[in-house]
């Protein structure tokens, strides 16, 4: 299993690169290299910890709740329904609890996704930060990104706890069931007390895989989480799309020509049906103009003009 869970996680990684690769760059400047970095490296780390612990984990008790439920029935078929009946009010309970932890911990990957965001771009603009002096800003909206992670973590904290406080008492309340209607019986003459004892026994370790689940659904549930992202990134269309009848380039006159090209900054067009021709051995350059910008080193220094750059 060890070894199958690494070859699924480092061929996930492989995949999420070779797509990070060919993506086209509005898709990296909308959701920032952080939260791109995140995706290929936490959520599918989470997805480890879910193969090993979840999966494992969750085949195991199956395999070892089948025994005691067979059990309960050879037993005391009666006793045996009374045992099970408090499972599907315990299903419906966790199940309607399991979708607000989803959710939360969706929340929860988004707003670790933008803290790194926010990390990684004060970290590569630093300079720029410090020169402007903006270190207090940049600094309330890490706090502010921080504080966010916190809250989402602590609302999925909760919900996990709400799960377990279910699952522990429903199961507790079997518990109590089985001793009031095996004592009944055991007062009738029905069954002997040592049949009594030994089918709450086996009743014990029915629901033990149950309040077991309960210390890995945060895990389970931020496993489904991650791979819904990598699945939401690796299905995401590139902007760019070659054309499915286009021709691979033939350089025969060594003559490149740009028929009606154009570019946007989102859906904002600043370039539109440019036509270039290049001929050999000749060196092309377009560039924007620029606004004229002042600026004094000191008071006692002179003010000093940039000016605009000449187009090519």
């Amino acid at each position: 299993c060890a070894l199958l869970d690494r070859t699924f996680v480092s061929g996930l990684r492989k995949a999420i690169a070779e797509k990070l690769m060919h993506l086209s760059l509005d898709h990296h400047q909308q959701q920032g290299s952080g939260a791109m970095l995140d995706c290929a490296l936490r959520d599918t780390d989470r997805l480890r910890g879910f193969t090993e612990r979840v999966f494992t984990r969750t085949l195991t008790n199956s395999v070892r709740a089948a025994y005691p439920v067979v059990m309960l029935f050879i037993i005391s078929p009666v006793l045996a329904v009374v045992a099970l009946s408090i499972l599907p009010v315990q299903w419906l309970a966790t199940w309607w609890l399991q979708q607000r932890l989803h959710a939360a911990t969706r929340a929860s990957l988004a707003s670790h996704s933008t803290l790194s965001t926010t990390v990684q771009e004060n970290l590569a603009g630093v300079e720029t930060v410090q020169a402007l002096n903006a270190e207090r800003t940049a600094t309330a909206r890490l706090a502010e990104h921080a504080d966010q992670v916190e809250a989402d973590e602590l609302a999925g904290d909760q919900i996990t706890a709400r799960i377990r406080l279910v699952v522990w008492l429903m199961t507790g309340v079997g518990i109590a069931l089985i001793w009031w209607q095996g004592g009944v019986r055991v007062l009738a003459g029905e069954m002997t007390l040592g049949t009594l004892v030994a089918f709450a026994g086996f009743a014990e370790y029915a629901y033990r895989p149950f309040r077991m689940f309960t210390n890995i659904v945060k895990t389970y549930r931020a496993g489904i989480a991650s791979l819904e992202r990598i699945q939401d990134l690796l299905d995401l269309p590139s902007s760019v799309r070659e054309r499915e009848d286009a021709l691979p380039i033939q350089i025969s006159d060594a003559l490149a020509r740009l028929c009606n090209l154009a570019f946007a900054y989102g859906s904002n067009e600043v370039l539109h049906d440019v036509n270039l021709e290049f001929g050999p051995r000749q060196l092309i350059a377009i560039v924007g103009r620029m606004a004229v910008a002042k600026t004094r080193c000191s008071a006692s220094s002179p003010a000093f003009t940039i000016p605009p750059r000449a187009r090519c």
